[in-house]
């Protein structure tokens, strides 16, 4: 396997591993928390935290895909859909929380892997 192709599985690896953890911790901690008194933001909670993991997981599997079923210009399309996907994700953490939060970081990390298998 290159060097390429292990950049980006690590990347995708990543964002699928934050795509759990944040369904998990999501639902168990910060959705049963809501204790906003309108019922549809209760549901907008949970819809964001659900859609967003599916959103992440099935960029990661994507890319952790791409190297070994697609051409090379369709990985490369695969890995700025992944890349713009997670550093939106990353942004819209870092927005949300302030900084206060390491799902930011991860999604930094898991698309700089990304990018960075793109460039090499």
């Amino acid at each position: 396997m290159l060097l390429t192709d292990t950049l980006l599985v690590a990347g995708g690896s990543l964002g699928i591993f934050v795509s759990f953890v944040h369904g998990f911790i999501g639902e168990t901690k910060v959705a049963r928390l809501a204790t906003h008194p309108q019922i549809s933001s209760k549901r907008v909670i949970h819809a964001l935290i659900f859609l967003s993991a599916v959103y992440w997981f099935l960029g990661g599997t994507l890319i952790v895909a791409a190297p070994f079923l697609l051409d090379k210009s369709a990985t490369l399309l695969s890995a700025i859909i992944v890349c713009t996907m997670y550093g939106t994700g990353a942004a819209g953490n870092f927005w949300a929380t302030k900084g206060n939060h390491i799902g930011w970081v991860l999604l930094a990390i898991a698309t700089a892997l990304i990018a960075l298998g793109m460039l090499l």
